[in-house]
């Protein structure tokens, strides 16, 4: 795997998925030079995108071991970078976490690969009724890019404070974050305003036995079956009522909490992203033993 790791990129759980699935990973960062790697040691070459770090950069890249993927993590708000970095990892398939409608535009195949959760770290079963925070939320609130996510906790705010308990401040990560998903009955999302993509917390509040109430983003429906596996609303307004709704009526939030906790850790963790990758591996190399 080539990517500047961070406690918090999804390279870094897709890394320990794998080695959960039983597949030795070596991390390599920085510059990459394929002519100075033991060449037979590696089945295939797994570009990942992490931009909080520069990017990884490659030398004899007609050198790498094959196949060689690339996971891309951001759709429209940075394709042109990842544009770029597709041309010089030349990757023989694009792994998308949304945004599929630009798959098109890549130089290679692409397929739809999303986020998951990390279920050693998400993962809590208590019920709902024994949790003691009512709704909660934690990520950014970057004004221009968050403002409809400020205005549905500003709306929170003013329909349940002083009546129910509500944690919808700051950034927490890991099992800090987990341990506030794990407290709370409701986890709220919200996507960003012009991009509307499908985030991980929508997999780890689940994950945290939670029942999600989010918006939609495209794609969203080939992972979780909206009123089965999570809530879904379509404006501020709407989540209001559908939050109210089911704090009211606990037993049924419970059925669709645990419904959505059974099909995220049966279908949506790291482990189970990393055997999908495997047998994509497996595939390419059966295709070239064929040739």
């Amino acid at each position: 795997m080539c990517y500047n790791k961070t406690p918090f990129t999804p390279g870094r759980f897709l890394e320990e998925g794998l080695a959960q699935a039983g597949a030795a990973v070596d991390r390599l960062s920085g510059v990459v030079d394929f002519a100075r790697l033991e060449r037979g040691r590696y089945q295939a070459v797994i570009f990942v995108e992490s931009p909080s770090r520069p990017p990884v950069r490659v030398r004899n890249i007609d050198l790498a071991p094959r196949p060689v993927f690339f996971w891309v993590h951001h759709g429209a708000n940075r394709f042109t970078e990842n544009l770029e970095l597709c041309r010089q990892y030349q990757p023989d398939r694009v792994l998308l976490a949304h945004s599929l409608h630009l798959a098109s535009r890549f130089p290679a195949p692409v397929s739809f690969f999303p986020f998951g959760a990390a279920s050693h770290i998400f993962r809590c079963s208590r019920p709902l009724r024994e949790r003691p925070i009512d709704i909660a939320f934690a990520g950014s609130l970057s004004e221009g890019v968050y403002s409809r996510r400020r205005a549905l906790l500003e709306a929170i705010r003013k329909a349940f404070r002083g009546r129910f308990r509500l944690a919808l401040n700051g950034n927490l990560y890991l099992n800090d974050l987990a341990a506030l998903y794990g407290r709370s009955k409701i986890v709220v999302n919200c996507t960003a305003d012009r991009l509307r993509t499908i985030n991980m917390r929508l997999f780890e509040g689940i994950g945290c036995g939670a029942l999600v109430v989010t918006d939609s983003a495209p794609g969203q429906e080939r992972l979780l079956t909206a009123g089965k596996h999570c809530v879904v609303y379509s404006s501020i307004e709407q989540a209001v009522r559908k939050i109210a709704y089911h704090l009211s009526r606990l037993d049924g939030a419970q059925q669709i909490a645990s419904a959505g906790f059974r099909h995220v850790h049966a279908h949506h963790t790291y482990k189970r992203r990393a055997g999908q990758l495997l047998a994509w591996i497996r595939q390419e190399a059966k295709k070239r033993a064929g040739r």
